[in-house]
């Protein structure tokens, strides 16, 4: 008798959580903009793609923007990137001697036929380096009995912390013992 009112309370729950269809009038198509601006190195790509109802296959080529202008200012330079027909929906700059300035304040402008406009304002992160004496391989092997890695790096001015990230490339994965790890801050 238990099983048989637990069996009637989950049907009724999954009845009535899939009573209400959804809507696909509340879709609002709006723009996405990706973007990165590094410091030392000249403007990148700024990628624009539209949102897609849920009920669509989705692609970046379907979802490619072609047809905006994208302006970046900053540090004295005012610079329209062009579409690239090669990449659907990739923007770049015709200016590749024009490096982005580190602490320096910059702005992004997308404007688009039918959706207007999006824009942004952002100060570009410090540069820094990998300090290092020696050199520095770029996949280091965990071996228990291997000597402790130790990584330094330079300060930035803009920001007091860094993420590290440590990623297993064996495939049998998760073999990096919970000891490999430290919480604590290192002294400064």
């Amino acid at each position: 008798m238990k099983s048989l009112l637990m069996l009637a309370a989950a049907a009724a729950i999954l009845l009535a959580g899939c009573s209400e269809p959804t809507d696909n009038n509340e879709f609002s198509d709006q723009l996405v903009v990706n973007a990165f601006l590094i410091g030392g190195q000249p403007i990148d790509s700024v990628f624009i793609r539209h949102t897609g109802r849920v009920t669509e296959l989705y692609t970046n080529e379907t979802s490619a923007v072609t047809n905006a202008v994208v302006v970046i200012t900053g540090n004295n330079v005012s610079d329209t990137l062009v579409h690239d027909p090669a990449h659907r929906g990739r923007y770049m700059s015709r200016n590749r001697s024009s490096v982005v300035r580190p602490g320096a304040s910059y702005s992004l402008s997308v404007r688009v036929p039918g959706y207007g406009a999006v824009s942004g304002t952002t100060i570009v992160p410090d540069t820094f380096s990998v300090t290092n004496s020696g050199a520095f391989p770029s996949t280091v092997s965990y071996k228990p009995s291997s000597a402790p890695l130790a990584i330094g790096w330079s300060d930035s001015r803009n920001f007091a912390d860094y993420l590290v990230v440590v990623r297993s490339t064996d495939p049998r994965g998760g073999l990096i013992p919970k000891s490999f790890t430290n919480d604590q801050a290192p002294e400064r």
